[in-house]
């Protein structure tokens, strides 16, 4: 139990700071929700406002998926904002189990958005940017969590544990690395 929440408290503390580095970035108001997820979870727990968090993680998807700079415009308030609404309103009328398979369907959405953003800068470019890779990891990571959450593995509280390390790795390389960081790339020359 200390173990679990050290990592947590770990987990909250890392995931502030990658904001900063990406301040400015393509991808600043995606780290920024990451940051400020923990936090707002804790603080409403410190508060004795009891409630599921996958209520709150649903509306934390949605906005890390409204938040992608991929999506043009137009796609993110004509339709992603009324998914929002839309998933507000779910969060009243569905079981938690169901609630945390849409969680899983938003992150396997971000990854695919993500993962389509690097495929056309990488064939745009001809280079290969090691924070999309790590991205891709991250979410990837996301995937693994809410799988084990929504089919409740034996093992799925020491995974959700295990994969919530790899992420305090993945937020301090996050502090280190932006977007379009040269020394962060491999080029390779396009046939």
């Amino acid at each position: 139990m200390i173990i679990a929440k050290l990592i947590g408290y770990l987990s909250a503390f890392v995931w502030i700071f990658p904001p900063l580095r990406q301040f400015r970035g393509r991808f600043f108001y995606y780290f920024l929700i990451l940051a400020l997820t923990d936090p707002i979870v804790r603080f409403l727990y410190a508060l004795k406002f009891f409630f599921p968090n996958v209520t709150l993680y649903l509306l934390v998807s949605v906005g890390l998926l409204i938040s992608l700079p991929q999506l043009n415009k137009y796609l993110k308030f004509v339709y992603l904002v009324p998914v929002f609404i839309f998933s507000l309103i779910l969060i009243y009328f569905l079981p938690l189990w169901d609630l945390t398979v849409l969680i899983g369907i938003t992150h396997l959405l971000i990854l695919y958005v993500i993962f389509k953003y690097t495929i056309n800068y990488i064939f745009m470019n001809g280079r290969i940017q090691i924070f999309h890779l790590l991205l891709i990891t991250y979410e990837t990571s996301m995937m693994l969590k809410f799988i084990d959450r929504a089919f409740a593995f034996r093992t799925g509280m020491v995974e959700f544990y295990f994969i919530t390390g790899f992420q305090i790795i993945l937020g301090i390389l996050f502090c280190f690395i932006k977007e379009e960081s040269p020394w962060f790339s491999l080029r390779f020359s396009k046939p």
